[in-house]
């Protein structure tokens, strides 16, 4: 391409060369210029040289030509005889060919034509074996999928049956703890009210001890006075006792223990501080 653009300047031609190509530099590129050269005049002459000997062979056979012209001339007649025969010959054997050719022809085409049923038939047969096959296997795949919805519905069943048992498992143990917490509710509050009794009846015993020592030691006064008459919040305060007492209301405190007033003070407005 190079060289078709710049024919006339070798040099800038070989510099723009040597900058295109990459990995060659101005002396690579100049050598090969000059093989380049050497190779088309080497070329050149061997062209030259051919064309004289093809000149020189063309002259050798027209003067071939010519001579042999005298001898084909001769040998034409004895050729065209000798043509005749073959033809006739050929003509003969193209028909006996003909004839082979078309015995075997159809004789081919009744063996595709047989082969074609053969086929037929095979793939008749191959596609009732497919579908006899498919129908079986349609089954096959129809009964486990049947024998799996089965198994699935029974194990539903199973879980649901199992389900119920736990239920009716796990409200007849909740029924049982539940009794079994009434029962021992009942028995705790059995043992409270025993005990409140228990403690009511000590509290009344040493209420009773206490009122005997207190009547023992009591003078033998009787002073009349004012002090007879309740008030009424002392009346209050009595009935209020007498309810806690009866229903157990003043258990663990410290003022049921308190004892009520002696008889031999009267009803009084005050408490002695020695009773207190």
């Amino acid at each position: 391409k190079l060289k078709a653009q710049m024919p006339n300047n070798t040099n800038a031609m070989l510099q723009k060369a040597a900058v295109s190509i990459p990995m060659q530099d101005i002396y690579t590129v100049s050598a090969h210029h000059a093989w380049s050269l050497r190779y088309h005049q080497l070329v050149s002459e061997k062209k030259q040289i051919v064309a004289q000997w093809k000149l020189a062979r063309e002259e050798a056979a027209s003067k071939a030509v010519m001579r042999a012209k005298a001898a084909a001339k001769r040998k034409e007649k004895a050729k065209q005889a000798d043509l005749k025969q073959r033809l006739k010959n050929q003509r003969e054997k193209a028909a006996a060919v003909k004839a082979w050719r078309e015995e075997k022809r159809q004789k081919e085409l009744q063996e595709a034509k047989e082969k074609q049923r053969k086929a037929k038939l095979r793939a008749q047969k191959k596609a009732r074996a497919f579908l006899q096959e498919h129908a079986v296997r349609k089954a096959d795949i129809m009964a486990k999928k049947k024998q799996k919805e089965e198994a699935a519905a029974n194990e539903e069943i199973q879980k649901q049956r199992a389900q119920k048992a736990i239920k009716k498992a796990e409200a007849k143990r909740r029924e049982m703890l539940r009794e079994r917490v009434e029962a021992r509710n009942r028995m705790d509050a059995e043992k409270r009210a025993e005990r409140a009794r228990r403690k009511e009846q000590e509290k009344d015993a040493a209420r009773l001890r206490y009122e005997a020592m207190v009547e023992q030691a009591k003078p033998s006064l009787k002073v009349a006075s004012k002090f007879k008459q309740k008030t009424a919040l002392q009346r209050e305060r009595e009935k209020l006792a007498a309810f806690e007492r009866k229903y157990g209301l003043r258990e663990g405190t410290a003022s049921s223990a308190v004892p009520s007033r002696p008889s031999y003070l009267g009803v009084g407005r005050a408490t002695p501080s020695w009773m207190q």
